[in-house]
């Protein structure tokens, strides 16, 4: 039912946001373009403070821009209740930690939940509460609006409503995500509350945004089943890359781009390169998993994802290790981060590569986003170069292995001027179709040297994006 056939609604003109880091900080920016008054709300007073001097509390692609231009819509505090009462809803982003067995635990949202629901006991308007952190499927019936209405003493559909709602976006590209996504999800305990969430997104996405409505149950499925089908093309992609990698004129990437030219497939992450990583991709197919298990089934799918994208980290490891010219041989690693556009390192495949190498010989590192502290803490044994000549100089193998915008400058030429005599082993295929120069040797894990002028430049295809 469309929030116009429920009268005693007025629009949305307020939102507070539970969380500030990266989700949490840019759904803060984004509502606030969407002409919203919007308070962040965190216990971390140095974020508080940041907001409130008009800083964006976390490093984001677009953020400070946002939390510039709109500053006036925007506040922080760590007064939940002042935050509940001012605004017509809120949402909570925090997070869930993984379990051992693959499952989320919702602490956090509880305790959120549970802070907005002691302030909602003095609020006499309808509020809506949405929970945008990735949950398992049950949590929201089970836990989650136990711990609401027993916190506010009211029930939900009546006196407040609720929803699931997460976002499906890349750290690094999140601003762009949020406000143009290919969808936006909405598990409703009610129809009221699903279109008073409906009215919110029609704000920010504008009318031709896709919003698919369901039960708070099958969106749980939903977000957990697009990641782990998404990772199930990354792992194909790369599977194609070890099966080419001993395949006489085997070209991975040009397998891959004519399987994605089928509209059944389509080409979207389909492509050879690093195992996936970072917050989501790993934890989301364990979950995927996890939730199989619970019920007493297997997620075979899932199951296989998981262990071919771990494969993979080991063939890339074994391939390097297989070109080591001498047993002191000097590696390089550009990129450290599990994709490009973001400083996170979490379950890289760079960082495990460099770990690896580092045992037994020395490694230079370089990544132009990543907190250098977070790379000392994970890589003691690395050393950390300030600059891609620092850490490329004298090296005997050069790992390209994350496709940064800061690295589209490098020139091949000048490479092989730093390190003469260095291979370099290019992950993402960037160099593909370029001339290697003299002092230089080329490789790309599932495309054969032996293809790098008549397989793809023939074909009038720049190699792989």
């Amino acid at each position: 039912m469309p929030e116009s056939r429920h009268p005693m609604l007025r629009p949305v003109q307020s939102v507070s946001v539970f969380g500030l880091g990266k989700l949490g900080a840019s759904m803060v920016g984004c509502f606030a373009s969407a002409g919203m008054r919007t308070i962040g709300v965190d216990i971390n007073p140095a974020s508080v403070r940041a907001v409130n001097r008009g800083r964006a509390p976390v490093e984001e692609p677009g953020l400070q821009s946002l939390f510039t231009r709109y500053r006036r819509r925007i506040s922080a505090t760590r007064d939940a209740a002042a935050a509940v009462g001012t605004t017509d809803a809120s949402f909570i982003i925090v997070p869930t930690p993984s379990r051992p067995d693959g499952s989320f635990n919702s602490r956090f949202v509880e305790q959120a939940v549970r802070t907005i629901g002691q302030a909602l006991r003095n609020h006499r308007s309808y509020h809506l509460v949405v929970v945008t952190s990735t949950v398992l499927p049950g949590t929201m019936k089970q836990r989650i609006l136990p711990v609401l209405e027993r916190a506010s003493g009211r029930l939900a559909g009546r006196d407040f409503g609720l929803c699931y709602s997460p976002e499906f976006i890349a750290i690094g590209n999140v601003i762009r995500g949020l406000l143009h996504p290919d969808f936006f999800l909405i598990g409703e305990h009610d129809s009221r509350a699903g279109s008073r969430l409906e009215s919110i997104y029609r704000i920010q996405g504008g009318p031709r945004t896709p919003i698919v409505r369901m039960s708070m149950v099958n969106a749980e499925l939903t977000k957990i089943s697009v990641n782990t089908y998404v990772t199930g093309k990354i792992a194909f992609a790369n599977q194609l890359a070890r099966i080419c990698d001993r395949l006489p004129g085997g070209d991975a990437f040009t397998v891959a781009q004519a399987v994605g030219l089928d509209h059944r497939i389509g080409p979207a992450c389909l492509k050879p390169g690093p195992s996936f990583g970072g917050p989501c991709f790993p934890r989301d197919n364990r979950a995927f998993a996890a939730v199989a298990r619970k019920r007493g089934l297997r997620a075979p799918a899932a199951e296989a994802t998981i262990e071919s994208n771990r494969a993979h980290t080991r063939f890339l490891q074994h391939y390097v290790e297989a070109l080591k010219p001498a047993p002191s041989a000097r590696l390089a690693v550009l990129g450290l981060s599990y994709r490009p556009g973001t400083g996170l390192l979490e379950e890289s495949c760079a960082v495990e590569l460099a770990h690896a190498w580092s045992v037994s010989g020395p490694v230079s590192v370089h990544d132009p986003l990543a907190d250098p502290g977070e790379i000392r803490r994970r890589l003691p044994g690395c050393s950390r170069a300030r600059t891609v000549p620092a850490c490329i100089r004298n090296a005997d193998i050069i790992v390209y292995a994350t496709d940064h915008e800061a690295y589209r400058p490098i020139d091949l030429k000048h490479v092989a001027r730093l390190a003469p005599g260095a291979i370099l082993v290019d992950v993402w295929g960037r160099w593909a179709s370029a001339t290697t120069p003299d002092g230089l040797s080329y490789r790309t894990p599932g495309f054969q040297t032996a293809n790098k002028h008549d397989t793809i430049t023939s074909r009038g295809w720049k190699g792989p994006t």
